[in-house]
């Protein structure tokens, strides 16, 4: 069954920002002189990547399946429900181990065990899951707190003006409107394979809102500029 355009062209879009993206913050990173596995490029760069690969996937199975309430009422389709909860987990893991790198920055312990927990318990949750409903529950379980404690950090960030190369209020709008989005999907998508475009577009635009947090400096930084120029 072929996807209606408009959730074929939105998907489109959405792939192309991602790919766009990932392939820049990773090149940037790889050429830093100083290359981190904690640095915010290379962490977001795996999770526009993981990410991209997520909405491919999507659109085969759109494709394969033809219809999300298939997804829903068809129990032979929970192992591939399934993987895709997992390459979810993929998708998240980077922005949880970037606010557990923030918050326990000098305590290399507690960043094992934390983002050994996460990925663990997020596994396990996926794999006991029963039915797609369950998935649903596991995903506002783990998204929605992770969301929430995002928009805390960065908008911690730009209060304190830390990484002046890095736009933390736009990444902080960007969460917020992610949070939403996450909420309202399952009203939309209750609503008929129709609406899932509507969910999709406003996932593309806070994925772009992201990226442009890499290329945008923020208002403080723009502004210490003026001052030593001059000076």
């Amino acid at each position: 069954m072929s996807l209606p355009i408009n959730l074929m062209s939105v998907m489109l879009v959405r792939i192309s920002i991602l790919s766009v993206f990932s392939c820049m913050l990773l090149v940037q990173w790889y050429k830093s002189s100083n290359r981190s596995f904690k640095d915010f490029k290379f962490l977001f760069g795996l999770q526009f990547t993981f990410m991209l690969i997520s909405k491919i996937t999507d659109l085969i199975i759109y494709e394969v399946i033809g219809s999300i309430d298939n997804l829903k009422s068809d129990i032979s389709y929970l192992m591939l429900t399934k993987f895709r909860w997992t390459l979810m987990i993929s998708t998240i893991t980077p922005v949880f181990s970037m606010m557990v790198f923030i918050w326990f920055n000098k305590d290399r312990r507690k960043q094992i065990i934390a983002n050994t927990s996460f990925i663990v318990g997020s596994l396990l949750m996926i794999l006991l899951a029963s039915d797609y409903t369950s998935l649903q529950v596991i995903t506002t379980v783990m998204i929605l707190p992770l969301m929430i404690m995002a928009i805390f950090t960065f908008l911690n960030l730009h209060i304190h003006r830390r990484l002046p190369k890095f736009n933390s209020l736009l990444m902080t709008f960007a969460y917020f409107i992610y949070l939403i989005s996450q909420l309202l999907r399952p009203v939309i998508t209750g609503t008929g394979d129709n609406n899932i475009w509507i969910s999709e577009l406003i996932e593309a635009v806070t994925w772009l809102m992201m990226g442009l947090s890499f290329i945008i400096k923020p208002r403080f930084a723009v502004e210490r500029t003026k001052e030593i120029l001059i000076h």
